[in-house]
């Protein structure tokens, strides 16, 4: 679905799924808006210590 065609923004029905969709369109050499609704802890944590 991603290599088919490019998108200005994709939303992922979570985070983790958004940071893998951001992984794959990086390595397509494409940078849509990638974002993910759930806040998960995991998420909200690693991007407080970066």
């Amino acid at each position: 679905m991603l290599t088919g065609q490019k998108y200005d923004a994709i939303c992922c029905s979570d985070d983790i799924t958004a940071l893998l969709v951001k992984q794959r369109v990086r390595q397509l050499s494409y940078q849509p808006l990638v974002t993910g609704f759930d806040g998960s802890n995991f998420v909200r944590n690693f991007f407080r210590t970066c």
